[in-house]
C-alpha cells in the first residue's frame, strides 16, 4: 500500500462569494496552502487542523455524526473551497 501526498490551497468561500458584491476585495480572501497532505483516496470530505479553521475564519455548516475506527463521533462541516496541486 503507498502513501499519497500532496500540496493544496483551501480557501475561505464565503470571502471569495463577497467579492462580488464587494463587500471583500481578491486581497482581503484568507486561504492557506498545505504542503505533504496526506491523501485518503476514498474520502469524502477533508478534515483541517483547528488552527487553519480558526486561521480561514470558516464559519460552522452543521454538525453530522460520523462512524470512523474509533466509534460513532460528530464531525463539523464548514464550507472551503480546496485546489489540489498536482505533482
Amino acid at each position: 500500500m503507498c502513501k499519497v501526498l500532496t500540496s493544496l490551497n483551501v480557501i475561505n468561500r464565503a470571502d471569495q462569494i463577497r467579492t462580488k458584491d464587494g463587500t471583500v476585495s481578491s486581497e482581503q480572501i484568507r486561504s492557506v496552502t498545505l504542503e505533504n497532505v496526506l491523501v485518503d483516496i476514498g474520502a469524502t470530505t477533508l478534515c483541517l487542523p483547528g488552527d487553519v479553521i480558526v486561521q480561514l475564519g470558516l464559519k460552522l455548516l452543521k454538525e453530522v455524526d460520523v462512524a470512523t475506527a474509533m466509534g460513532i463521533g460528530q464531525a463539523r462541516i464548514l464550507v472551503a473551497k480546496v485546489i489540489l496541486y498536482k505533482k
